[in-house]
């Protein structure tokens, strides 16, 4: 089983978030996160993007999540941005375990060209 988690872009930065951990509240204005800590609500911010962690982690260890950019090494196309799609993570169809993240589509969309 996988851990549930997600990140969160607010204000042009990313937070992780284990699923626990947050909450997401439909206002009249937009969506809004949530976070809670031991004590109770922490903070509560503007969620502009959420990405879902895809239980996966790269050649180096890393954590992959949705929007992330990854290098694949037997491919000569360039990176690619791993996306939710039928139902499953995908990196049009290159096993993500054997890739590399190296950015996400948010802070090196140059990446992608």
């Amino acid at each position: 089983m996988r851990e549930i988690k997600f990140r969160v872009w607010a204000d042009d930065m990313a937070f992780i978030c284990p699923s626990d951990s947050f909450s997401l509240v439909l206002h009249d204005t937009g969506p809004r996160i949530q976070m809670w800590c031991s004590d109770g609500l922490a903070d509560e911010f503007p969620a502009e993007i959420i990405e879902q962690y895809t239980g996966l982690k790269d050649k180096n260890g890393v954590e992959i999540y949705e929007g992330d950019i990854v290098d694949v090494p037997y491919n000569s196309l360039g990176a690619h941005h791993v996306e939710f799609k039928d139902g499953r993570f995908t990196c049009i169809g290159y096993d993500l375990r054997r890739c590399t993240v190296i950015g996400n589509i948010h802070e090196n969309p140059e990446l992608l060209k």
